[in-house]
C-alpha cells in the first residue's frame, strides 16, 4: 500500500508538502549503492540531500540508525506553522503507516515490533 515511490500532496494547515513514499526492500537485498558499504537508506539520504530541487525543503530526507537501517519514524520538514507530518518505516525502508502529525516515535516503535510479530509467522 505504501511500497511504491509516488509524489502525492499533503495539504497542511493551508501548506502543501510534497511526499515522498519510499521503495518497498526485501529484507535480504544486498547494500546497492556507489559506496559498496553504503545501505539503501544511506544511499536514499544522500540522493535528497544532493538533488537541488526548489520544492526540496519539502521533501522527506530519510532518517538512518548507526548500522545503516532506516529510523523507525521519518518525519517530513516542518511547516511554518511548526507542525511536520511522520509516518512509521521498518528497517528495510518500507512505510508502515500513512502520514500523520500525530504519529509519534513510541507508535513506530511498536508498529516495527508488530511487523516483525508478523513477518515470523509467515
Amino acid at each position: 500500500m505504501y511500497g511504491s515511490r509516488s509524489r502525492c500532496v499533503v495539504a497542511a494547515l493551508g501548506v502543501a508538502a510534497a511526499i515522498l513514499l519510499t521503495p518497498a526492500v526485501s529484507a535480504s537485498a544486498a547494500p546497492r549503492s556507489k559506496a559498496a558499504a553504503e545501505t539503501d537508506c544511506q544511499a536514499e539520504r544522500r540522493q535528497a540531500l544532493q538533488r537541488e530541487d526548489p520544492d526540496a525543503s519539502s521533501e522527506l530526507i530519510v532518517q538512518c540508525w548507526a548500522n545503516g537501517d532506516y529510523s523507525s519514524l521519518q518525519c517530513f520538514p516542518a511547516t511554518p506553522t511548526g507542525k511536520s507530518f511522520c509516518m512509521c518505516y521498518d528497517p528495510d525502508g518500507r512505510q508502515l503507516t500513512p502520514p500523520s502529525q500525530k504519529t509519534t516515535r513510541v507508535d513506530c516503535d511498536a508498529k516495527v515490533a508488530e511487523s516483525r510479530r508478523h513477518k515470523q509467522r509467515d
